[in-house]
């Protein structure tokens, strides 16, 4: 049971560290993605900035094209 609630809690501090790098990267962009898209992957920007691994990237990108108001067909046009 201690392992359980151990688990949830540090879920739960993670998806609020998390959503406050979704809000960062929302408030440092200007209609687009915070850096230049041409140059590198969504992925590659999250590992090299924040250090996320491959399900905190996901997580974030799924919050992040939700604040930008980005539907699933527009994630196949960006390089993730």
């Amino acid at each position: 049971m201690k392992k359980i609630i151990k688990r949830i809690l540090k879920e739960d501090i993670n998806k609020k560290y998390l959503d406050k790098i979704v809000s960062y990267m929302f408030r440092h962009s200007y209609g687009g993605f915070p850096f230049d898209n041409s140059v590198m992957s969504f992925r590659t920007y999250c590992e090299n900035e924040f250090g996320l691994t491959k399900e905190e990237i996901e997580y974030v990108y799924r919050k992040y094209s939700y604040n930008m108001g980005w539907d699933d067909l527009e994630k196949k046009l960006f390089r993730y």
